[in-house]
């Protein structure tokens, strides 16, 4: 999930949503040694659409990462 936001994959992130609704929520640390969150990857990396999926499925926009930095912070950074 981590790495299709970063890439900006509409498509995949949706399937991934649709098998794994629990991916939207979780904060994983592989590959990728901070703890981030799709919504976070797809703001840092100006992926809009995969952004907007996020957020309309649900996806926390107050969750911080261990820099204390959330999805804004990371969008703002870029």
């Amino acid at each position: 999930m981590i790495e299709a936001s970063r890439r900006g994959d509409v498509q995949e992130v949706a399937r991934l949503l649709q098998t794994e609704p629990r991916l939207l929520g979780d904060i994983e640390s592989e590959p990728h040694p901070l703890v981030t969150t799709p919504l976070m990857q797809a703001a840092r990396h100006n992926r809009l659409d995969v952004a907007k999926l996020l957020l309309d499925r649900g996806a926390c926009i107050d969750t911080l990462d261990i820099y204390t930095w959330s999805s804004l912070m990371h969008a703002c950074h870029e």
